[in-house]
């Protein structure tokens, strides 16, 4: 079993009312989940090529309201945001992405994952867009 989370629960007791009491608890992720960003096959100017995001969720909760926004000078003409309402324990997200390449070149596409336990895993890669 892996150690990259920890569950930590909290108990309160209203001194004034002995039969209040509340009791919370969470988990706390010791390091960001994997996410990877990948292009699969060549990418040549003005033809359409394939990129590849991948986020797993490792702890043992939903993750909700997930975003996903793809970016990359010259290979979007503006960024690609995906939503997902939520992401089972466990579970993976694999996107693929439509693009034309408008610029060629040595290219930076960078992933950017947030959801309600995350902000700002981010993943990147080089792509050469040749002629």
């Amino acid at each position: 079993m892996g150690c990259n989370s920890m569950k930590v629960s909290a108990v309160a007791i209203d001194k004034q009312q002995d039969d209040d009491i509340y009791e919370t608890e969470t988990d706390i992720a010791l390091e960001n989940p994997p996410i990877s960003v990948k292009v699969l096959g060549e990418a040549r100017l003005y033809r359409e090529m394939t990129i590849e995001v991948q986020f797993k969720n490792t702890l043992n909760e939903p993750l909700r309201n997930c975003t996903l926004t793809v970016c990359g000078c010259g290979l979007f003409s503006s960024d690609v945001e995906r939503s997902i309402a939520q992401l089972d324990p466990n579970r993976t997200l694999k996107l693929k992405i439509m693009t034309t390449p408008y610029k060629a070149g040595l290219k930076a596409v960078v992933a950017d994952f947030d959801c309600s336990a995350f902000r700002d895993i981010k993943a990147s890669c080089v792509v050469n867009v040749t002629r």
